[in-house]
């Protein structure tokens, strides 16, 4: 069981961190225009809050498997 818990956390905490990085760009606050088609873009701002959300939700799952 703590290794099922192990890896939700650190799947938890990768889509935690790309959701991010996604929202960020997204709204174009992160990156480079020229060099990423993500930045500047409203859907993967959406697309990364929804992988955010998700992300926390496995997070929070993973401290049930940890025990």
């Amino acid at each position: 069981m703590k290794l099922t818990g192990f890896l939700l956390q650190v799947l938890g905490l990768t889509m935690l961190l790309t959701g991010a990085w996604w929202v960020l760009q997204g709204l174009g606050w992160a990156g480079d225009p020229a060099s990423s088609y993500i930045s500047g873009r409203q859907e993967w701002a959406f697309i990364g809050a929804a992988v955010f959300a998700l992300g926390g939700v496995i997070f929070g799952l993973s401290r049930r498997y940890r025990d």
